[in-house]
C-alpha cells in the first residue's frame, strides 16, 4: 500500500510543516497537530477538543 501514497502530496505536506514549525504526527489515520500554531494569541483549546481543517 506505501506505493500507493501521492509522494508529491506528501513532500508538501512534510515541507509546509517545516515552513509553519508545526508538529505533526499521524495516529490511527488522525493527523494530530502539536498545539496551537505559531503566532496564536490566546489560550489554546482545551483538552479533549478537537479541530477539523
Amino acid at each position: 500500500w506505501t506505493n500507493s501514497i501521492n509522494q508529491a502530496n506528501k513532500m508538501a505536506l512534510l515541507a509546509w510543516a517545516k515552513e509553519t514549525g508545526v508538529d505533526l504526527v499521524q495516529i490511527n489515520g488522525q493527523r494530530r497537530y502539536g498545539g496551537p500554531p505559531p503566532g496564536w494569541v490566546g489560550d489554546p483549546p482545551p483538552a479533549g477538543t478537537e479541530v477539523f481543517i
